[in-house]
């Protein structure tokens, strides 16, 4: 049974938003200070783009079934929220509860009710859960002394040029 016919409903809003949002081609953000995930979390950065290997073609897509998904479970109430208990009956294996996220249960999420390949959701989900923890959503650990190692930064940050996405695309100029 396919993702129309699961969640017919639901399924026909995702795709409706999206071609609303693929109706203008996808500027990357040029901003590559983005520590603030409650402002920013939507944009993407050409080096997000390369770290992560998500398609900024792909990018509306991903992050519109993030979004469901996050509707879905009770964490947001974005787009998806008046068809959310569709997708929790379509989908009950992706629903652990309300409000209850989980990084696999998200992934199968989009992979089965939006149609989302399996790896680029897997690297929107990690990119979302990193830009969370860049800008202090999640509580903060450290590590005991003992597992810490000796880094010898000499030189490690010497030359800005060394940080630009050209450098790790190429980094026989390095």
């Amino acid at each position: 049974m396919s993702a129309a016919t699961k969640s017919s409903k639901a399924y026909a809003l995702y795709r409706k938003i999206l071609a609303e949002w693929n109706a203008e081609p996808l500027r990357l953000c040029s901003r590559t200070d983005l520590t603030d995930a409650e402002i920013w979390w939507s944009d993407l950065t050409p080096l997000e783009s390369w770290v992560f290997g998500i398609d900024p073609a792909l990018y509306n897509a991903l992050l519109l079934a993030y979004i469901r998904y996050t509707d879905m479970i009770g964490m947001s109430a974005l787009d998806f929220h008046e068809v959310a208990n569709e997708d929790r009956i379509a989908f009950p294996q992706c629903f652990l509860g309300e409000c209850v996220f989980s990084y696999e249960a998200a992934v199968r999420f989009m992979m089965a009710a939006c149609e989302m390949p399996q790896e680029p959701s897997m690297m929107l989900v990690a990119r979302v859960l990193v830009q969370n923890v860049r800008s202090g959503l999640y509580p903060q650990t450290t590590a005991p002394a003992w597992a810490f190692g000796k880094v010898d930064p000499t030189g490690l940050f010497d030359d800005p040029s060394s940080w630009t996405l050209e450098i790790a695309r190429d980094p026989s100029g390095f």
